[in-house]
């Protein structure tokens, strides 16, 4: 029997300043579920595990499983319109034909070619839609959205060593101001260490499907480093303006900014382990 591939759901807990005030901590969960299609093959064909550091609270396992939940309905529904496609379309089609030329050739055939051409759409469109919902009442879909929540309950969580040392760099990046962060982006920082290779690229990706379409903030950071180092001595206000003016332009690509740092260093790492194989 053939291995199946393992996936990982990390659960990363971490402190912001409200948070520091009461001493709550909260949580996020990173998984490769990013959208209704990979759900599917991820459960239908590999195996999912769960790692955390500290451990997530009851309320926090509930807020996952009810948003796979919703994964899982949406890429049941999709499933669905895929496999009834065909059939909805002719249903749809050949009631769109009867209505269309019973209006123009039958009992009404005084009625503009226009009206009846809106009214038999519309007549189709909503055989369509009847029949999706008919569909997703079905006992194939039934049975499918049980088999596939069934899987989300089996997995398994359990504690990580990988885990918590993430939670502790992600916790020096969050106690690090705009500065610090933007400066030290790029770096090699080297704190995960060779000994979780697969968990290592799996949260990368999980991190490079979140943050991949903020590549402009690169932009950002090589202007910001190459502003000259003089004008922050001599020139405090210009600098202060600058500063400003880039944590205007970081705050609005509305991230989070110390996840983003993380997810470099942990690119940074990868391609230094690729060269020196």
């Amino acid at each position: 029997m053939a291995r199946r591939e393992l996936f990982y759901i990390f659960h990363i807990s971490r402190e912001d300043a409200l948070h520091r005030l009461t001493g709550e901590r909260q949580g996020i969960f990173v998984h490769p579920f990013r959208d209704r299609s990979q759900i599917l093959r991820v459960l239908d064909k590999s195996s999912v595990r769960g790692l955390f550091g500290a451990e997530p609270d009851m309320a926090q396992m509930n807020e996952l499983r009810t948003h796979l939940y919703g994964l899982l309905d949406g890429a049941v529904k999709q499933w669905m319109g895929d496999i009834r496609f065909i059939p909805r379309f002719i249903i749809s089609s050949v009631a769109f034909l009867a209505v269309y030329f019973s209006l123009t050739l039958g009992i009404i055939a005084s009625m503009y070619a226009g009206t009846a051409l809106l009214l038999s759409l519309l007549i189709g469109l909503l055989c369509y839609l009847l029949m999706s919902r008919t569909d997703m009442r079905s006992d194939l879909a039934l049975s499918r959205r049980i088999a596939l929540r069934s899987r989300v309950d089996s997995i398994e969580f359990r504690e990580s060593e990988f885990v918590h040392q993430v939670e502790q760099r992600l916790a020096e990046l969050d106690s690090m101001d705009l500065e610090e962060l933007l400066d030290g982006l790029g770096s090699e920082s080297g704190t995960l260490g060779d000994d979780y290779p697969h968990e290592v690229s799996e949260l990368y990706h999980y991190l490079r499907r979140m943050f991949g379409r903020y590549d402009l903030l690169d932009g950002i950071v090589e202007r910001f480093a190459a502003f000259p180092q003089r004008t922050f001595a001599s020139r405090g206000t210009v600098a202060t303006v600058e500063i400003e003016s880039r944590k205007r332009k970081v705050a609005s690509k509305k991230i989070d900014l110390p996840l983003y740092a993380l997810y470099v260093e942990l690119k940074m790492e990868i391609t230094s382990n690729r060269r020196s194989v």
